[in-house]
């Protein structure tokens, strides 16, 4: 069989050398016309056909110069157009181009539009190869401009889509790339063309592995191997290559990854090309190398046997490489010398005979443009010795005509005469014309220095009111600064005093007191937490405001997390006789990702809204699968209600900070107006959108969406529910604590607390007296509780003096929990890092406090 095909090779060169020997006897004649000329054009192409570039180059100069010489456009941009594909086949990239624009230029001016396609995608992967690619996606777009406007063509549009894709893969601009593949896939598709198909899905296949989305990446290298028709030597090589590519992506699977590999050698077997046989040998080496090394070897050593056959040094020296390797990592230090020094040996003279083959091919290549050149030089020395023949014709009618011309001068000169006299007269009058001109140039030119003076005096003002810009800038920013150091400051003077408010009312109405007291204690309590849902609001405003704001990501129940929302709102709905419903949707995961703080916090806002502005009917909370996208989902969460309803006029403000829907709500229903304001923002934090239908009279209905993850894990739910434990407390343990803390009424919640959970008490009024208290107790005590903000030392010095006192007296460390009214953005990561082990921030009621203390062992440090 291999006999026969060299046979048909050699009959086959045969034809190919008479058909270009009697082309070129056909074009012998020096003749100037179009059939010379696509006689050129067909020996240019067969020379290209045999790689014989100069030949082929040659002909297609003089196609090009026939093509001029007839001032033939179409003749022309054709001979261009090939003797670019020439250069950019050659790899002359900068060559290619210089002859690509003139002949894309023609076919564009002619309306070839399939040419001119051509021409550009040529173009484009030549400044690819140079790595112009800004040059590069300027031709592909136009390219897709021309095939989706002008000259519809799918095939050629698809292509353009597919190389776009390659060139910002190479870019590492994966979304972008990922898009154009996809594009180019969808229209080969449709036309059916497996050939191209099967290069835009591997390269898609890449583009996917890269990101290590190696499901993606194995679907479309599937795609790729289902529709290869695998009857050549190409195709078993390209079916080698996508098996060779699915091994890297396999990495993390043995077996796939072995499986991958000998197939990929069978296909490379089959396609018969050494250099790929070899790198399959090395590929399964490589991956035996770490499980087994007398196989590692075998697989190593045949490669090495290929490359040494085939004299490919470059590959030999990188197997010897791998082979030092696979010894060192087994421990075989003497043998990975070895072959380190073999590699270092065949690397040196496979560099030398490279280095000496690029400076054979930079001299072939200056030959052939030595000889372009020269043939260039012969040919404008034949356009000379015509121009030469023509003059010395021209010369002997002048000599015919000279005498003529001589008496037709002697007249010309004596009428020159007159006009000469004439022309001093008509001079003298110009002269008084010139100056005038003169004079209103001067003048043109004094109003333009005006002007330039007039320019510069409006840039250093212009310049002026820039530097004034700066400085309100820097001023608002460190209002800013201020800003937040203020509400930073109020946060903490506020929740001290809310925190003994709020602690102390639940104390009380726990405590023998009539009906009457307790009611008072009551609405005592319910007025200072709606102080504090203000102050919170304000808080969480301004962190939105400076970008603070950080989403958390952890597996939840979303249903329980509905159902402690609930919880907390029946009380509120209760009062005022209104039907909480809640309707949940079963096709939402158990578990998914999210935010659970933001999502309950958003849901909370929008319905304790719904509940204060509905006087009677119902609250419905509706939470639906609205949609699903392989890990992604988006969930969508509808408050409705049976209220007021809110004015057609009023809805498009309704979310601005500091806006409500009516003046008269304030006064009638409270609020900051920052509450859906911040429900917005925390709804695009979570990549949702918010909305609201309303009609006035009959109710509202606000929804939000948010996007989460799915979750397949599982997780064990310890969540308590703090607020339903009652202020007599049972605790796992009591503990010897010391109370750090300054002001009176939080003493009294937080001693009468931590008794009440039979905790037993040591109390310092401010940091000093803690660590007195501490260097001489230490033993007894098991626990701190550590206010920050304290006269003489402050709690953030304490802690630190308290540690060093540790680390020197080679004792244990005790848990020490901050207790603050800071609830700014970081207060905790600052205390964390200051040496304390928890933080609580103020106000918090006792039964969180209990709750908190008895969560936390302190004795694992």
């Amino acid at each position: 069989m291999r006999k026969i095909t060299i046979i048909l090779l050699l009959i086959v060169n045969y034809a190919i050398a008479n058909n270009i020997d009697s082309l070129i006897n056909l074009v012998a004649k020096k003749e100037t016309t179009h059939k010379q000329f696509e006689i050129l054009i067909n020996i240019s192409k067969l020379y290209f056909e045999k790689d014989s570039v100069f030949l082929s180059v040659e002909y297609a100069k003089k196609a090009i110069i026939n093509a001029k010489n007839r001032d033939n456009l179409y003749d022309y941009a054709e001979a261009n157009s090939l003797m670019g594909k020439i250069y950019f086949n050659y790899g002359d990239y900068k060559s290619a181009i210089d002859y690509l624009i003139i002949s894309k230029d023609i076919f564009g001016k002619l309306s070839k539009f399939r040419y001119y396609s051509e021409d550009l995608n040529t173009l484009a992967i030549s400044y690819g190869n140079l790595e112009k690619y800004n040059l590069s996606i300027k031709y592909l777009n136009e390219m897709v401009y021309l095939n989706k406007t002008v000259s519809y063509s799918p095939k050629r549009l698809a292509t353009a889509y597919g190389n776009i894709g390659f060139v910002y893969y190479i870019l590492n601009r994966v979304k972008i790339s990922e898009q154009y593949y996809l594009d180019a896939i969808k229209l080969f598709e449709e036309m059916k063309d497996s050939s191209i198909l099967i290069d835009n899905y591997v390269n898609l296949g890449l583009l996917y592995g890269k990101q290590n989305k190696n499901k993606e990446a194995e679907s479309y290298l599937y795609k790729a191997l289902k529709i290869l028709n695998l009857s050549n030597k190409k195709a078993f090589h390209k079916a080698g290559t996508i098996y060779e590519h699915l091994a890297k992506i396999s990495k993390n699977n043995s077996e796939k990854k072995s499986d991958f590999l000998f197939k990929s050698l069978d296909f490379y077997k089959k396609s018969e090309n050494n250099t790929d046989i070899s790198n399959a040998y090395s590929n399964l080496a490589d991956f035996y190398g770490v499980t087994n090394i007398k196989k590692s070897m075998e697989y190593l050593d045949i490669s090495i046997a290929i490359c040494e056959k085939t004299n490919n040094n470059v590959l030999l020296y990188n197997r010897y490489l791998l082979k030092s390797k696979i010894y060192e990592n087994n421990g075989d230090i003497e043998s990975a010398f070895y072959y380190l020094k073999r590699y270092a040996e065949i690397k040196d003279s496979a560099l030398i005979s490279l280095e000496t083959d690029k400076i054979s091919e930079i001299e072939n290549i200056n030959l052939l443009k030595e000889k372009d050149y020269k043939f260039s030089l012969l040919n404008k020395e034949n356009e000379l010795n015509k121009i030469k023949v023509d003059k010395a014709n021209n010369e002997i009618l002048i000599y015919i005509v000279f005498l003529g011309i001589s008496l037709v001068l002697i007249i010309v000169i004596i009428i020159f005469l007159v006009i000469i006299f004439k022309q001093l007269k008509i001079k003298r009058l110009n002269i008084a014309s010139i100056e005038k001109i003169n004079r209103k140039i001067s003048q043109q030119n004094i109003e333009i220095l005006n002007k330039k003076e007039e320019l510069e005096l409006a840039n250093e003002e212009l310049e002026a009111s820039n530097q004034y810009s700066q400085k309100l800038k820097e001023e608002a920013e460190k209002n800013s600064q201020y800003k937040s150091m203020f509400l930073a400051n109020m946060s903490h003077e506020i929740r001290t005093p809310m925190n003994g408010i709020i602690g102390l009312t639940d104390i009380l109405q726990d405590c023998v007191i009539d009906d009457k007291a307790r009611e008072y204690a009551k609405i005592i309590n319910t007025s200072a937490n709606n102080l504090l849902n203000v102050i919170n609001d304000i808080l969480d405003y301004s962190k939105i405001e400076s970008n603070q704001i950080i989403i958390e990501n952890i597996p939840i129940k979303l249903n329980e997390e509905i159902d402690e929302v609930i919880q907390i709102l029946e009380a509120k709905a209760e009062e005022k006789g209104l039907e909480l419903i809640v309707e949940y949707d079963t096709l939402i995961p158990e578990y998914i990702v999210s935010d659970p703080t933001r999502i309950k916090q958003i849901i909370t806002n929008l319905a304790n809204n719904a509940i204060k502005f509905t006087k009677k009917g119902y609250v419905k909370i509706k939470v639906n699968l609205f949609e699903q996208n392989n890990s992604d989902i988006v969930i969508e969460f509808r408050i409705i209600d049976t209220g007021i309803g809110i004015k057609e006029e009023h809805l498009d403000v309704i979310f601005n900070e500091f806006t409500q829907a009516d003046k008269s709500t304030t006064r009638n229903y409270g609020g900051t107006g920052l509450g859906l304001s911040i429900a917005k923002h925390l709804t695009e934090l979570l990549k949702g959108t918010i909305g609201i239908s309303s009609k006035e009279g009959i109710g509202s209905e606000f929804w939000f969406t948010i996007t989460a993850s799915t979750f397949d894990g599982k997780i064990k739910n310890n969540r308590q529910d703090v607020n339903n434990q009652k202020l007599t407390f049972s605790v796992k343990n009591n503990y010897n604590i010391l109370v750090v803390e300054d002001d009176e009424v939080n003493i009294e919640l937080i001693t009468t607390t931590l008794l009440r959970a039979n905790h037993r008490i040591i109390l310092a009024k401010n940091g000093l007296d803690a660590l007195n208290i501490y260097k001489q107790k230490h033993s007894e005590i098991q626990l701190i509780l550590m206010d920050l903000h304290m006269p003489i030392i402050d709690g953030y010095s304490a802690v630190s003096e308290i540690r060093k006192f540790e680390l020197g007296s080679s004792i244990p460390q005790t848990f020490i929990i901050a207790v603050t009214a800071n609830a700014m953005y970081g207060e905790r990561e600052k205390c964390l890092n200051s040496g304390m082990n928890e933080y609580i921030s103020k106000p918090f009621k006792p039964k969180e406090l209990i709750s908190f203390i008895d969560k936390i062992n302190v004795f694992d440090l």
